[in-house]
Order: C-alpha cells, then structure tokens, then sequence
C-alpha cells in the first residue's frame, strides 16, 4: 500500500500502472484517465480490486518467499529514473541476492483470467501487467521483475485475509502447514527485459509527459470509450455541428441498437413474468433433483425522501441543494432513415 508521501509524488511523473494506460492497454484506465489524474487534484478512488490487493499483498509475499526460498526486501520508497525523472516506480519488492525486482498480484478465477494467464515462467501475462513490469524493469534498470500471482475466488480471498490478520495480530508468521492446507494456487511468472519494448515504452511515457501533462494538453479521448467522451466534454453549449451523410449512418446505428435493446428488454420482463409465476409465494425453484435453479426474497431498502424533507424543511434543502452536471448521455439527433429528416431521441 502508498503511502501518503508517495500518493502525493504520483503527480510528479508517470508510475507503472499508468504505463499500460498510456500505450492504449489499460485494462481500468485510459490515457486522458491518467492526464487528468496528474493534472488535477481529483483523488483517485480505491477499487475492490486494489484495496484486496493491497490486503492481501504480505500474504502473496510470503507464498513468494516459501516457493522461491528468495528473501524479499519491501517497504521501498518510490522510485525515480535518474536519466528519465519522468519515470517513477513503487515496487512492491526487490531481491538483492538476485538483482531482480518482485510484484504481487491476486487473480479471480474467470474465463477471461485464465485466458490472460500462460505457463509459469514465461512471460505470457496479461497485456497491462507486461506493460506495468516493464516500467519498473526500465526505471530500475533491471534484467529481471519476477511476478508472483495468486489466484481463487472471493471466498478463499476472505479466507487468506482472516488468516493473514489473525497470524499478524498473534505475531505467529505463517508455517508451511498453514499454507498446504490453504492448497494455495500460487504461480511464479518472469519477465526479461526486452531492449525493444523498453525503448518505445520510454518514448511513449516522455512523449506523454512532455507533450500532454506538462503542456497542459488533454490526449483525445480513447475511441469507443463513453466514459472518455463525457469527461472530454462534460458541459455542452450552443454550438451546432453538421455531420456527413457518412456520419449519419452511426447515428443511426446507435438507435437501431437501442430499439434493439429495448424489445430485448420486453422479452426480458415476459420472460421474468412467467419465472415468478412459477414462484408463487415460494421462495425457490428446484429441478426434479432438487438441484436449486432460482431464488426469489423480498429485499428492504432504506431511502431519503427528498420531497418530504423539502416540504419540512424548505430553506435547508435549498442551502444544501447544488446544481451538478450529470454525466448521462442524453443528446438529440437527425438522421435519415428513409432519405427523409426525423428527430430521434436517445437516452442512455
């Protein structure tokens, strides 16, 4: 996990999970992600997926340390390339007695995971670690980022955690008997460096530093990325923009997708219709094995009634009401369907 020192130095270069994004290959970030990342005091969110890794990264390190015999030395300060200061690394570790430097991912069984995943020892990982380990390789200078990945679900996770939080609150470390019964799936990974790649990741992190966020000049938001779009442009004015006939066909296609997913949506609820129907005032649906099919309970939820609150208190609603622009894409669009111009609305 960073500290609060190295959360601040974040903004004073590129680090390496914002190298994957800037070459077009980030899997939860694109380039104008980490433009504005770096350009504004925005923080950034902690995901799910990065808070588990931070929890659980003692853990992988010590399936690391039992597997490889190797001692890990962590806790490093950021890191910075003294020819490329642009360059910045926080490593989760590095082996002195090798050379070599360490990173410690988790992975969720998934199709998608295990497709991104190749034999251990190679260097078949996913795209934006490759990227990512490559950074640190070329800020650090090192032949050699060994990645150590640990792979379950959420339930065996949870169970790593509470190990891990009782061994470390005892102060008992954890034996090799409390590992084999875990049956951990823990695999090691090893990237070489690679002069090639090195030498276009450099230049493409130089060129986005120095042309991008230092210049103060947004990079084009990522083609086909919605998200993109609406933080390039988050307020619209009254500007009128004429389209070519070419153009018009995506205007068209985007509403055919939407009458398309609205009578899916009709299906949809038919279909649903005749499941509870099956339901009753039961609570689950079994086969003729008892196998359990589906699930049907009734759900409380608690909620703020603004209106009443306004109604009761009508001068604190509007002191604590403010004005925001939403990020919905809502626009209104000609096209020519029939060679005639109809208005056609789409709302997302």
């Amino acid at each position: 996990m960073l500290t609060p020192e190295q959360l601040l130095l974040r903004n004073t270069g590129i680090g390496g999970s914002d190298a994957a994004a800037i070459v077009g290959l980030g899997k939860y970030a694109t380039p104008l992600d980490v433009y504005l990342d770096k350009t504004t005091d925005t923080a950034k969110e902690t995901t799910e997926i990065m808070a588990r890794g931070n929890v659980l990264e003692p853990f992988v390190q010590s399936l690391f340390e039992r597997k490889t015999g190797w001692r890990v030395q962590s806790g490093l300060d950021t890191q910075r390339n003294s020819e490329h200061p642009f360059m910045l690394a926080n490593l989760d570790g590095v082996l002195p007695s090798e050379r070599a430097l360490v990173e410690f991912k988790t992975a969720l069984y998934t199709s998608k995971t295990k497709e991104g995943w190749g034999e251990e020892e190679t260097d078949e990982i996913p795209s934006h670690y490759l990227i990512q380990v490559a950074h640190y390789a070329s800020v650090m200078e090192a032949d050699t980022v060994h990645i150590g990945v640990l792979f379950g679900d959420e339930k065996l996770f949870h169970s790593y955690r509470t190990l891990h939080t009782l061994s470390t609150e005892t102060g008992r470390s954890l034996s090799a008997d409390d590992l084999d019964v875990l049956k951990c799936d823990f695999r090691l990974y090893t990237y070489k460096r690679h002069a090639d790649l090195t030498r276009k990741l450099i230049n493409k992190e130089r060129s986005f530093w120095f042309d991008h966020v230092l210049k103060k000049n947004p990079p084009d938001p990522q083609d086909g990325n919605v998200d993109d779009f609406l933080k390039a442009y988050p307020i619209t004015n009254d500007r009128v923009v004429s389209v070519s006939d070419a153009d018009l066909t995506k205007i068209q296609r985007l509403n055919q997708i939407k009458h398309q997913i609205k009578e899916l949506e009709t299906l949809e609820e038919e279909a649903k219709a005749d499941v509870l129907k099956l339901f009753g005032e039961a609570s689950l649906l079994v086969d003729s094995y008892q196998t359990p099919l589906a699930t049907w309970k009734n759900k409380s939820t608690t909620r703020f009634d603004k209106t009443s609150f306004a109604k009761a208190h009508p001068d604190l609603c509007s002191t604590f009401t403010q004005t925001a622009y939403s990020g919905e894409f809502e626009r209104q669009f000609w096209f020519y369907p029939n060679g005639r111009s109809g208005l056609i609305r789409t709302v997302n």
